[in-house]
């Protein structure tokens, strides 16, 4: 149909294994170049298949997160773990992530 913007659905960073501080900066990195391939504003972070959540876990989403906002984009977790979800507001950090 002419003149009908094409809709595409955002890039998503799937975390489907442990994650640690250290693994930050290779998940930004990865985060950047999902951007610049689909275009956007919106990162949607798959964490439904996260093992366990810990310290470690929450330390490299927030510093994912911050490198989002840092960069102009908005990070969505989709599917957040209960366990995971938890944690996150025992750090006081539910508000800082978008939930989806």
């Amino acid at each position: 149909m002419a003149g009908r913007p094409l809709s595409h659905a955002p890039p998503t960073l799937v975390i489907d294994r442990q994650i640690t501080g250290a693994d930050a900066p290779a998940l930004c990195v990865r985060a950047q170049v999902l951007l610049l391939v689909g275009g956007g504003d919106l990162l949607v972070c798959d964490v439904s298949r996260l093992p366990r959540a810990h310290l470690g876990s929450v330390d490299a989403l927030a510093r994912l997160q911050l490198a989002a906002r840092r960069g102009g984009c908005t990070l969505l977790l989709r599917g957040v773990p209960a366990h995971l979800g938890w944690l996150l507001e025992l750090c006081g950090l539910d508000r800082v992530f978008e939930a989806g």
